[in-house]
């Protein structure tokens, strides 16, 4: 009974919730895992908005989603900590933090809405753990190491280095690797920024069995549009071997000032069978402190309801 409840989880974690984001078996192999050191989301302010955020997030969060948005952070330092649930039926845990900096002069004119510094870095780490009915533990660790350029007022570029570490009790299940993103982003209009970013341009993870994957690679379209300061629509579209895997798409409304935020999004998975479900959110803010919750209500059974809280601090 123990060892078939721990088997029906195990295939639960790669089947459901890693293959609609890895439907694209690992390219460049002699072995592939499938469902490892995916990118599982920073912060529940994209969260609420289905996902989408490689062209909206502009703060020390952009080391996860774009390293070229670093740059265009509106305060000097930043400070996120997010946690999430995973599965709910499964002892899980999800949590990231990150760092950031802006560097150097603001370009521009004062007149300009959106500013960027010469360069922006940062840092981001997660780590993603599950605990099994038969004592064992799956654990995935990712630190990233971004940094961003302004090449002008109106566009930047970046590129992140990371590192992977799996530890697990199952057999010859540990592993390390290394890779990098790139990403690029331009104000095409005052009110429309768009973004491009390189997820897995390369990254290759060793096994302790001596065999090896290289990561499939992910390109992901965001544009984020702005008619008035109170209101955004966003939206992200993920490819993996010339085919949309994924789309994203939501919106912004500040409430209150500067002290509410109400978001609402949707999904669209399309390996597997295509499948829609929304998301919701809202932020508060005060002085410094900006306190967001997400959650995502999916039709897929063992994912269910997903919550996501996160705490940033601006300095």
């Amino acid at each position: 009974m123990m060892a078939s409840r721990t088997t029906r989880i195990r295939r639960i974690l790669t089947t459901v919730v890693l293959a609609p984001l890895a439907a694209v078996p690992a390219v460049a192999s002699d072995f592939s895992t499938g469902g490892t050191f995916l990118p599982l989301g920073h912060g529940a302010r994209a969260h609420a908005l289905g996902g989408a955020g490689v062209a909206l997030i502009r703060d020390d969060s952009a080391v996860y989603w774009n390293p070229a948005n670093i740059a265009w952070a509106s305060t000097r330092n930043g400070l996120t900590f997010m946690h999430a649930e995973i599965l709910p039926s499964v002892n899980d845990a999800y949590n990231t933090l990150s760092y950031g900096r802006a560097v150097g002069p603001r370009l521009g004119e004062p007149s300009q809405v959106q500013r960027p510094t010469r360069w922006g870095v940062g840092i981001f780490f997660s780590h993603m753990g599950f605990d099994f009915e038969s004592g064992k533990t799956w654990s995935e660790n990712v630190i990233l190491v971004g940094g961003s350029y302004a090449v002008t007022n109106y566009a930047s570029v970046g590129i992140g280095f990371k590192v992977l570490r799996a530890l697990n009790d199952f057999d010859t299940a540990n592993a390390t690797g290394a890779g990098f993103d790139l990403g690029l982003t331009v104000v095409v209009f005052e009110n429309l920024t768009a973004s491009l970013v390189g997820r897995d341009v390369w990254t290759r993870v060793s096994w302790d069995t001596s065999k090896w994957e290289t990561l499939a690679p992910a390109v992901t379209l965001g544009f984020e549009y702005r008619p008035v300061r109170r209101w955004a629509a966003v939206g992200d579209f993920i490819l993996r071997e010339s085919a949309i895997q994924r789309g994203a798409a939501g919106l912004e409304w500040q409430a209150f000032r500067d002290l509410l935020w109400l978001r609402a999004g949707a999904t669209v998975v399309i390996p597997g069978g295509s499948r829609t479900y929304p998301s919701a959110g809202i932020g508060l803010s005060y002085r410094s402190f900006f306190l967001d919750y997400a959650a995502s209500f999916d039709e897929e059974s063992a994912l269910e309801t997903g919550h996501r809280a996160s705490l940033r601090v601006q300095f």
